[in-house]
This record gives C-alpha cells, structure tokens and sequence, in this order.
C-alpha cells in the first residue's frame, strides 16, 4: 500500500499540473512513465512476495496452522497485490485530469465482484469444490484483474488527454525523480503504519491466533470510519494541483502587476491565483 501511494500520488500531481498547463506532451510521459514503474514494481512484488512471503508470514503467525492458511491465501491474493500499481496508476491519472467518476465506479465493481465470487470460491457455493480461505485470495485477484482490463479499454476508447504511447514506454529518470519526490513522503506515511503493524503483530503473536484476528477485525473498522476523511483527501489533492484552468491565466495576470520590489511575485501570483480560480469552477 505503502508503494502505491508512492507512484498514485505522484502520478496524480503531476499529470493534474500538465493538465492545468494543458500540456498534453508532458502528461502522456508522465503517465507512460508511471505505468513503466508499476510493470516493474509488478514484477517485483510478485517475485519477492513468492520467494520471501513464507519467511515473512513465519515471523507473525501464531501457529502451525495459522501459517498454512495465510500462505494458502497468500499466494492466491498476492498477484491481485502486484496488479494494484497499475490500477492504481491509471486511475490516479484519471484523477490528476480532474475525472473521479470512471475509477470509482471501477472500484466498487471491483469489491462487488469480489464480494459475489467469495461465496462461490470460499465456500463452493454452486460448484461444490470450496477452496477455503485460498478461494478468498482468488477472489480478489480475478476482481483486481477485471478491474485493469475494465480501466485499459476506458483509457483506449475514452480518455484523450493521456494514453499509451511505446515511444514513451522507457525508462526517463528525469521524470522518475520528479514523481518520486512528490510520490515518497506520502507513501512514507503508509510506510510507517506498515512497521507498526509488523511490531503489533508480532507481539501479539504469543496471545494465540484469536487475538491477532481481533485485532485485525479492529483495525478494519477502524480503517472503515476514515474512509470518508481519505475520499475528501484525495479530491482536494486533485483540485489544488490543477487549480483549475484559470489558475495559469490568474497567475500570469498577477505576475504582471506584481511590484517585485515589494513582495515575491511567485508566492502572491500563486496565493492570488489560487483564491481567484477558486470562483471560476
């Protein structure tokens, strides 16, 4: 979670100032270049999560039996978790050209589509074969993929301002740089709460399984309660970074009344700027 932060909020602010500038050029690097790193990131998570999830997993379970199941759910989930930086890209550059409606609506058909497949693969709800809490892994992976494929045929058919573009499809480290540094103090955050996590877990392991399913019970709803903390987060994200598209015309007006002699004509054409596009949608 932590790494998708890094490349969404990143992606996000990024391609939100080409679209202000309307500087399509720029966005549509910025969005390959996005999507090269979540290829790599892809192939990164999906061989480190195979190769070091069993050690990983033997540190925080609880027993024997505790380990089994969560490698058994482990390795079914962990291609849906590896296909989330994709997701996750393309919908932050939705977002960062100001369209929220497609990647939510993406979204909840994902987890609607999960929650339908859950009985079918847990339980074996209509096919008598249950394949226990594997089936909860697999579940989401199938709901994570439809979900890309879903969002690749928008960005085909439906969104002009940035696509795919081979060309673009290389690595820039120039641009790399520029998504990192916006991208890594917010994943930081989630970077954190994942070593809490691990420390919690960890301690608690020796309480028996029950106690760290309760706890993971509490920290979901405690997640839940956020939700709409986080949703008006990430919108104002996307609304300050462009500022709209009055924000360059306002910031190059007041650039030229500015007195330089009096005060910083960057910081009070972007003050200015800022508030006036405010009242211009």
């Amino acid at each position: 979670m932590a790494l998708t932060q890094v490349l969404g909020v990143g992606t996000m602010v990024l391609i939100a100032h080409a679209a202000g500038r309307k500087d399509s050029a720029d966005g549509n690097l910025v969005y390959n270049q996005s999507l090269l790193l979540a290829a790599i990131a892809f192939v990164i998570v999906l061989g480190g999560g195979y190769l070091l999830g069993e050690r990983y997993l033997a540190t925080l379970a609880a027993d024997a039996e505790t380990l089994e199941n969560g490698l058994s759910y482990f390795r079914w989930f962990l291609p849906a978790l590896a296909l989330q930086f994709a997701l996750v890209s393309m919908g932050s550059a939705l977002r960062g050209t100001g369209i929220a409606k497609p990647a939510m609506v993406v979204q909840v058909l994902t987890v609607v589509l999960n929650a339908l497949l859950a009985p079918v693969l847990i339980a074996g709800w209509g096919t008598g074969r249950p394949m226990g809490v594997a089936g909860a892994g697999l579940a989401s992976t199938i709901a994570v993929s439809v979900a890309v494929i879903t969002t690749y045929f928008y960005f085909k058919y439906l969104e002009h301002f940035v696509g795919f573009d081979a060309a673009l499809f290389r690595p820039h480290f120039g641009t790399w740089k520029r998504l990192l540094r916006i991208g890594v103090p917010a994943g930081g955050e989630f970077g954190l709460m994942f070593f809490s996590m691990f420390v919690i877990y960890f301690i608690i392991r020796d309480f028996g399984a029950a106690a760290q399913a309760g706890f993971g019970v509490g920290s979901r709803m405690m997640q839940a309660i956020f939700l709409p903390a986080m949703a008006i987060s990430s919108a104002r994200r996307s609304w300050s970074s462009t500022c709209s598209p009055w924000y360059h015309r306002a910031h190059a007006a007041v650039l030229r009344a500015s007195d330089s002699r009096a005060v910083s004509p960057n910081r009070s054409a972007n003050s200015i700027a800022c508030s006036t596009s405010m009242f211009h949608g």
